[in-house]
């Protein structure tokens, strides 16, 4: 019932969207990056992320407070230990808190888009770029190794198992990577670009490609 009233509040909230932007009341519209917590709905729309209470659709805040158009968000916000972190599609990684939508920390060292969610493992945020590399984070923003093994864009959610993390790439390889350390275990090579976040289940890798 609680997933039916977040698909319902998401597809309102949308539409509602959508026509504003026809009325130019929102600037160059994205798709929408959806993520939720226990009783939040967080939604990354064009210029905003909004955090939206899923038992009855108030809008508790949104980020930032004031429309800019230099900020663009698509990947959806990933929700841990009281801060939301999503990346815009310029080269900014955001920490926002979520009880209010302030503003925590921001990392700028990427040279790309951030297209997918970040994944966060314990203290680690993994946050893959369309710069090519996978960067590892501490829960206040500091760099703690950047993978780039990739030779094209990373656009899928990456997935771990505790010891390693699996990264998808559009240059049709699954890459597996050490979580302390950043460096190559192995790598598979695919028939097709990876756009989505593998699944791991029972010990084994799911991963679906654009081939």
């Amino acid at each position: 019932m609680k997933y039916r009233t977040l698909l319902l509040i998401a597809f309102f909230l949308i539409g509602g969207m959508l026509l504003s932007s026809c009325r130019g009341a929102i600037g160059t519209a994205s798709w929408p990056g959806l993520s939720t917590d226990e009783d939040t709905l967080y939604l990354s729309y064009g210029p905003k992320i909004y955090s939206i209470r899923i038992s009855d659709g108030t809008l508790i805040w949104g980020f930032p407070s004031e429309t800019k158009n230099t900020i663009q968000f698509y990947a959806p916000a990933y929700p841990a230990d009281g801060q939301l972190i999503v990346g815009d599609f310029a080269n900014r990684l955001y920490s926002i808190d979520q009880q209010n939508g302030s503003q925590q920390w921001t990392f700028d060292q990427a040279k790309g888009r951030w297209i997918a969610s970040v994944t966060v493992v314990d203290d680690t945020i993994l946050a893959p770029s369309a710069d090519n590399s996978l960067y590892a984070l501490n829960l206040q923003g500091q760099i703690q190794w950047q993978f780039e093994g990739s030779s094209e864009p990373l656009w899928a959610q990456p997935v771990a198992n505790g010891s390693l993390v699996y990264q998808g790439s559009m240059d049709h390889t699954l890459y597996a990577i050490n979580l302390t350390s950043g460096t190559e275990a192995w790598n598979l090579e695919l028939d097709g670009a990876v756009v989505y976040a593998p699944l791991l289940s029972d010990g084994v890798l799911y991963v679906v490609t654009l081939a």
